[in-house]
């Protein structure tokens, strides 16, 4: 059961997103209405209302965002953190200084939803790891660009 949690990022999600221990599945919709989700460890908070994301530019989760800038991010993680945001994206920096292919997307957020269950509690989010030190040189490098613009946008 989800129950309206307000408008602004809970302390215990900022902290998880800055900390690196939650990913992200961002929810967006084509011109024909289909959903399409997509998991997105690149992820900063940028302030209270506010997420710094990066987006492969021929991605269909970035063309979807193209067309219909309303969006939905679900989190979970631990411990028993579970939400969904619901507001609006789109590209602020195109291309990212770190990759070429690669856009900064800005969703404000307009609705914050928890839901967490009372019957069970959430021990882990989806578990990961870097395929290469290359790829986790472009997640810090990507961490690092989003702290620069957090400020700025």
């Amino acid at each position: 059961m989800s129950d309206f949690a307000g408008i602004y990022l809970p302390e215990d999600l900022t902290n998880a997103i800055k900390q690196g221990k939650v990913v992200g599945t961002l929810a967006t919709f084509s011109k024909k209405c289909t959903p399409h989700l997509a998991p997105i460890q690149h992820v900063w908070v940028k302030c209270q209302y506010s997420l710094l994301f990066a987006l492969n530019k021929d991605s269909n989760t970035y063309q979807n965002l193209c067309w219909q800038k309303e969006v939905a991010f679900n989190f979970m993680g631990s411990p028993n953190i579970s939400y969904t945001l619901y507001g609006k994206a789109g590209a602020v920096v195109t291309p990212s200084k770190n990759h070429p292919v690669m856009y900064i997307v800005r969703m404000d957020i307009n609705k914050v939803y928890d839901n967490t269950y009372p019957l069970s509690y959430i021990t882990s989010g989806v578990k990961w790891k870097y395929t290469s030190e290359i790829a986790k040189e472009m997640h810090e490098k990507f961490i690092e660009e989003f702290k620069r613009l957090e400020e700025v946008l």
